[in-house]
């Protein structure tokens, strides 16, 4: 599955790019690894020994992708991008089943409701676009808005979809007949994110005015205006019981909320930077957070006690727990939280529980093993630990994406040759003939011809000089290629 698109394309890859890119130890490199198709390669890079939990990576956005989607059932997922359009998945077999155009500008946001039977999608060009994602039909454009719609979010029954905005307010609309239900204005700055209660009783806004409000979305009635935080509430999650109500903001805290009074009844504070992401247990005995700090941290809300902070390297914007608990998932891995004990508080926490695995790229999507609801970009870059000694480190690359600010990978020596010092081949074929070779996109070509395929994941900043071609990816690592004459 890992090399589809490139056989796909081209059957032989199958003895080409699918070999040369396989794990060192993995059946596909025994098998195939001493075929004489790839013996015009004289040198790659080191692949690891064993294959990661990456099932398949999504290739049909232009742009960078901004948010995906699970629908409930894992059968479809939906991916919204900076190209103007949503694409909606077959996540098992990585097909792209519907390109859905109709959008102006970037889409920002895009959900499933809980039935799976319609998907909205939010657009920077202020409206809300209601899909039928089994036939790729447009069934409504949500026009109210005067400015970008930056969240939207199905209540649990489907009876209700919410969307906020950058002109202030939140709109709650009937996605069955497209209605226009009720304008909730309050905010005095631009609304960041909605979410429903799972009882359908109460709906929150996050604003940049630095507070939640809690409304009730059968009437428009506001309910709560909770005033707490110092800088933008970037987030916003009711607990799965409706007891809680957890905030996050730039002023790097988190505040744990009564929606039922509008009590504040924790202000956790022990991140460094802008927490952007919040999240709860199932049963509600613990909340995450993920901040700018690189790191998450699991509170026990109901007693504001910090129970672990976990070092995630890089910022993490995703959060969702096993059914279990067991479990925490996010954008860059999987965290083991069986050992998190409970009732500690403050210098006796947990530190750094050890990551499994886990990646988010631009322009993209990766699909894991174990698919959650929702991973939401919220305008922060997610990037993939470097694999493999084959690799060398160098500091982060600038690239075009306004998003692209994470740091690189550091530490790791290269089994390769020094790019400086090309071996003997590499020097004859200067002083002869050197090949012509050209990467376009996904290919390497010779002569004119594509010979190899190249994943997704390994492909960025290029430059070819005789036999070598040197790749700069995301990760901020270097690879070479030396190609035969």
């Amino acid at each position: 599955m890992y090399a589809r698109s490139g056989i796909q394309q081209a059957p032989l890859q199958t003895y080409v790019s699918a070999s040369l890119f396989a794990p060192s130890k993995s059946i596909v490199r025994q098998l195939y690894g001493h075929t004489t198709l790839v013996d015009f390669v004289e040198r790659s890079p080191q692949m690891p020994e064993r294959w990661s939990a990456m099932l398949l990576v999504l290739e049909g956005h232009s742009d960078q992708v901004k948010a995906v989607h699970f629908s409930v059932d894992g059968s479809k997922l939906a991916s919204a991008s900076r190209d103007r359009t949503v694409i909606v998945w077959d996540p098992s077999t990585g097909a792209q089943l519907w390109t859905l155009e109709g959008h102006s500008d970037w889409v920002i946001a895009v959900q499933f409701s809980v039935d799976g039977s319609k998907l909205a999608s939010a657009s920077y060009d202020k409206t809300v676009i209601v899909w039928d994602p089994s036939t790729g039909t447009q069934l409504w454009t949500l026009e109210g808005h005067s400015n970008r719609v930056s969240a939207v979010q199905f209540s649990v029954d489907g009876s209700k979809l919410a969307s906020a905005s950058h002109d202030n307010t939140v709109i709650v609309w009937d996605p069955s007949t497209g209605a226009q239900l009720w304008t909730l204005d309050g905010h005095s700055h631009w609304v960041f994110d909605v979410q429903f209660s799972v009882d359908g009783s109460k709906l929150a806004s996050a604003s940049d005015d630095r507070t939640v409000k809690v409304w009730d979305p059968s009437t428009g009635a506001q309910l709560w205006t909770l005033e707490g935080h110092s800088e933008r509430v970037q987030d916003v999650q009711f607990s799965v019981d409706g007891g809680k109500l957890a905030s996050a903001s730039h002023d790097n805290t988190v505040i744990v909320w009564d929606p039922s009074t509008g009590a504040q009844l924790w202000t956790l504070d022990g991140h460094s930077d802008w927490v952007i992401a919040v999240q709860f247990s199932v049963d509600g005995s613990k909340l995450a957070s993920a901040s700018q700090d690189n790191t998450v941290k699991v509170w026990d809300p109901s007693t504001g006690c910090l129970l672990e902070t976990i070092d995630t390297k890089t910022c993490v914007s995703y959060l969702d727990f096993s059914a279990d608990e067991s479990f925490l998932q996010t954008n860059v891995g999987r965290f083991d939280l069986r050992a998190v004990p409970s009732g500690l508080c403050g210098d006796d926490a947990w530190v750094s529980r050890p990551q499994i695995q886990g990646s988010l790229w631009h322009h993209r999507q990766k699909i894991w093993p174990t698919p959650r609801r929702v991973l939401l970009d919220h305008g922060f870059a997610a990037h993939r630990p470097s694999v493999g000694s084959g690799q060398l480190p160098v500091a982060s690359h600038a690239t075009d994406d306004d998003d692209d600010n994470q740091h690189g990978s550091h530490g790791r020596e290269s089994s390769l040759d020094s790019p400086t010092t090309p071996s003997k081949r590499a020097i004859s074929c200067e002083n002869a003939r050197i090949p012509h070779l050209s990467v376009q996109g996904e290919w390497i070509h010779r002569y004119g011809r594509k010979i190899i395929w190249v994943p997704a994941e390994l492909r960025s900043h290029v430059a070819v000089r005789g036999a070598i071609i040197v790749y700069g990816h995301f990760t901020g690592n270097i690879s070479f290629w030396e190609i035969s004459c």
